[in-house]
């Protein structure tokens, strides 16, 4: 085990342990810090929140990432709990990088990176307001491209290309997310 995972695995007994006497979990991280660690399964993230709930300047379109008793959760235009704010990161079982992006505010935003387990680029992605915004790119566990698409808002915009092991297998075109045509390559 990493020294990161055995750290990780300290923290989480220690917070079970303070659960366990009644005390607040919250004492062991600094409120001027917000740094947060959970286990996942066979993952552990590790992410910044907010120091408040951030009762104004909500925007009503945006999606929103926040924690709650021990979660992180999703939702559209309000959240109850605290927003992330920050680098995320998903870190696997033998301490391999998952995923690693920026939470500005509770949304996602920027430049956001997803690996398969052999250390290869699952998604390249681009985030406004919780939102896919820009391009994406996602690949086969081999690194092969699968998928090229453009974002606007979340919604598909402009040309779309799907390919099969390297090759054009279909082009198509959206606008605000509304398939407008497609050509499929044999």
């Amino acid at each position: 085990m990493t020294p990161m995972a055995q750290l990780a695995q300290c923290f989480i007994r220690l917070a079970f342990l303070a659960s366990f006497l009644g005390c607040k979990n919250d004492f062991l991280i600094p409120k001027d810090i917000g740094q947060t660690i959970i286990n996942k399964g066979d993952s552990i993230q590790r992410f910044r929140v907010m120091n408040s709930n951030m009762r104004h300047g909500k925007k009503e379109n945006a999606i929103y990432s926040w924690f709650l008793d021990g979660k992180i959760r999703d939702s559209q235009g309000d959240f109850s709990g605290k927003p992330l704010d920050g680098t995320y990161e998903m870190i696997g079982p033998n301490s391999e990088l998952l995923e690693k992006g920026n939470f500005k505010k509770g949304s996602k935003w920027g430049r956001w990176t997803r690996w398969w387990g052999n250390g290869r680029i699952k998604y390249l992605n681009k985030y406004k307001q919780g939102w896919l915004h820009g391009r994406s790119v996602r690949f086969d566990h081999n690194g092969e491209v699968q998928k090229r698409n453009t974002f606007y808002m979340g919604k598909k915009e402009g040309i779309e290309k799907e390919y099969d092991e390297g090759r054009l297998f279909a082009r198509r075109k959206f606008n605000s997310g509304e398939l407008k045509w497609e050509k499929i390559f044999h």
